[in-house]
């Protein structure tokens, strides 16, 4: 059976998507695909929590979005390195700088008054994690105000659709109305992997602290245990960050690649750290495993294609010459629109010609997925009134218009001679 598509064809379609179900540790989750932003899986990812050491991937991204130089020296601004205990900033109700660091937490060391290159403190924060070296980036960015870098990275964090996501600080020490989403950070993360900075920073695994005139070289290891060898090294990994609270536990936002696809995860809320990994290795396996599978969207044999051309004797009919496959992942759902495109042929159209294209496209991203050319099954003609019209108004267009114009302007002389010739009547 033949299914006819005329000129204006055009449809929706939707692919339902069949979402990865497993059960996981973390309270909240989601799993991405890095290049569509398609959901593969999520638990609870639209809910807000604490996101511990995470926040750090938007204080560097929103850092080197700014254009500063990494080789910038930086100094340690006292500010920046003031301390009060959890206990007290409890007892004050957090009625404090939500930035003041805590002395149980991660540190660079920093001193005051301490300089080093931009790069090296960007190090102390994505390597080491260090909530000193995050303080001293802010202010730094923040034209000396960690408040005023706040403000601007919510900005910038709400252009990237982060819709449930406010910071107050640039580290991620406990503060109340300091909090995310699993899908928000996993937004985060796809902006960073546009930055080629941020990408070199998140896959450091062993990092030298330079000498200053205060401390001497260290050596500063991941804290990302899938960039390590070890029990929860993981090939595919490209890097990102680990993150601890007691108000948040363990949280993960990580980047892995193979040659179907890249992936982003986020796990929010583990019980242990051991939990963190093995959910995200989880979910990275799950979808790596996955098969892609071909749709038949035309079959050549019954898809006919038909349009009236102005002038033409008769209706063009085209064909395919291959089926329209659309090959995707079960677990993306996709809202794609189906579109036939005529090409601009002047008459006659000669048989097996290309006369136009199903083109498919996702709706999301405007992005063509597939396009396929249809060809004419036989030759068609213009009408013999249309062709004389044609070449009234377009005199020098083909042979036949310049030869119809001979044809009129070689009457128009022979009427005229012949009038010359004609004998004048006897008066």
């Amino acid at each position: 059976m033949k299914f006819l598509y005329l000129l204006f064809f055009c449809c929706f379609m939707q692919l339902q998507a069949e979402p990865f179900s497993t059960q996981i540790d973390a309270e909240r989750a989601i799993l991405i695909n890095a290049e569509t932003g398609r959901v593969l899986f999520e638990k609870r990812a639209f809910e807000k929590a604490y996101p511990a050491s995470l926040t750090k991937i938007a204080t560097a991204l929103y850092a080197l979005e700014q254009n500063l130089s990494l080789e910038e020296e930086v100094t340690a601004h006292a500010s920046c390195l003031k301390v009060m205990s959890k206990s007290k900033k409890i007892e004050k109700d957090y009625r404090i700088k939500p930035y003041l660091l805590e002395p149980d937490g991660s540190h660079f060391w920093l001193r005051r008054g301490e300089k080093l290159s931009l790069y090296d403190l960007l190090c102390g924060v994505m390597v080491k994690s260090a909530n000193d070296a995050a303080n001293v980036v802010a202010f730094h960015a923040g034209g000396g105000s960690i408040e005023a870098f706040m403000g601007g990275m919510n900005h910038y964090l709400k252009t990237l659709g982060c819709k449930d996501t406010h910071f107050v600080n640039p580290h991620g020490l406990h503060y109340p109305t300091h909090s995310t989403t699993a899908y928000d950070m996993a937004q985060i993360v796809k902006k960073a992997m546009s930055n080629p900075d941020m990408m070199s920073l998140a896959s450091i695994k062993k990092y030298y602290r330079p000498k200053t005139k205060m401390q001497g070289k260290q050596v500063v290891y991941s804290s990302n245990r899938l960039m390590l060898k070890g029990p929860f090294f993981y090939e595919k990994a490209l890097g990102m960050k680990s993150g601890y609270i007691e108000n948040a536990q363990y949280t993960l936002a990580a980047i892995a690649q193979d040659d179907s696809r890249t992936l982003i995860a986020v796990v929010l809320g583990c019980s242990s750290t051991q939990a963190r990994y093995r959910d995200v290795i989880k979910l990275f396996d799950m979808a790596f495993a996955e098969e892609r599978v071909n749709r038949l969207v035309f079959n050549k044999s019954d898809a006919l294609f038909s349009t009236k051309p102005r002038g033409a004797k008769k209706r063009v009919d085209a064909q395919l010459v291959s089926n329209v496959f659309l090959n995707y992942f079960p677990s993306e759902r996709q809202n794609f629109e189906v579109k036939v495109h005529w090409n601009n042929a002047a008459l006659p159209i000669e048989k097996d010609q290309d006369v136009g294209y199903v083109e498919l496209y996702e709706i999301e991203s405007g992005a063509v997925i597939h396009r396929e050319p249809f060809y004419a099954m036989d030759r068609v003609v213009s009408t013999l009134s249309f062709k004389i019209k044609r070449a009234l108004a377009h005199p020098f267009e083909s042979s036949f218009s310049r030869l119809l114009w001979l044809s009129i302007i070689s009457a128009a002389v022979a009427v005229y001679l012949l009038r010359r010739r004609r004998p004048k009547p006897f008066r």
